[in-house]
């Protein structure tokens, strides 16, 4: 069985590119594939709540001829060029700072793919989901929607929201808009729950405060049995399951 490319997983983590029909029946069957962009979405997540990197300066020249050096490459790199590369580096150190706890027996390919999405996570922002909604909304069809409350026994607060599941042209998606969501410690991911099981299916995140993003859902969801929307509060500890501790929750009627 061929796993899903990093690539692909790459796009999905940032949760605005559709799911086609084979990865969704993919992501179903492999855990492997399906761990890996649970972690590539918790390191986006963590991205878009970081503070803005105050501005760094490039490192001397020297610095720049000593790694030359070692890596056997040619000498004489322009100031330019320095600088590009200067803030090149920055970024892909700053790959490494997350922690990656269930990285043991990986493929070695996801370490690139991580490194990628954390930087998917520092760039795209609200921007780019916004005008992903937008874009999606022109041709959508509203088939369910559901209103968000607290959870009772949950965390309490004034968060609220709603989810409507909307058919597009590139599929089915979950547009999800929540309202004060405070700060997390991690990250919040927004699941279809099945009423009768407990059946979960993880969708994306959502960053804190106020938001909307449209989360696409796999081919393979049967809506008729998966008809709650769950908000959970996901620690960055590497746990691709339910963390058991859910901050909104509605019914798609």
């Amino acid at each position: 069985m061929a796993h899903c490319s990093e690539d692909s997983l790459v796009m999905l983590a940032p949760g605005d590119t559709p799911i086609s029909p084979d990865q969704a029946a993919h992501l179903q069957k492999c855990p492997v594939c399906t761990e890996e962009l649970g972690s590539l979405r918790r390191t986006v997540a963590a991205g878009r709540a970081g503070e803005p990197a105050e501005e760094l300066l490039p490192p001397p020249p020297a610095v720049w001829a000593a790694i030359q050096g070692q890596l056997g490459t040619a000498s004489g790199v322009a100031a330019a060029e320095v600088a590009d590369a200067g803030e090149t580096a920055e970024v892909s150190a700053g790959a490494d700072v997350v922690s990656i706890h269930d990285a043991k027996g990986r493929p070695r390919r996801r370490w690139a793919a991580i490194g990628a999405a954390a930087v998917i996570g520092a760039i795209v922002g609200g921007g780019v989901v916004a005008a992903t909604v937008a874009q999606q909304q022109e041709s959508s069809q509203v088939t369910a929607s559901a209103e968000l409350t607290p959870v009772p026994g949950g965390p309490p607060g004034p968060q609220h929201g709603t989810a409507t599941v909307q058919q597009t042209p590139s599929g089915p998606v979950l547009a999800v808009d929540t309202e004060d969501l405070p700060d997390p410690d991690g990250f919040y991911e927004v699941w279809l729950m099945d009423g009768t099981t407990g059946g979960l299916i993880a969708l994306g995140t959502v960053p804190g405060g106020r938001s909307a993003v449209n989360l696409p859902i796999p081919a393979s969801a049967n809506l008729s049995e998966f008809t709650k929307v769950d908000v959970s509060i996901e620690p960055l500890d590497g746990n691709p399951k339910h963390s058991a501790e859910s901050v909104l929750r509605g019914d798609l009627v």
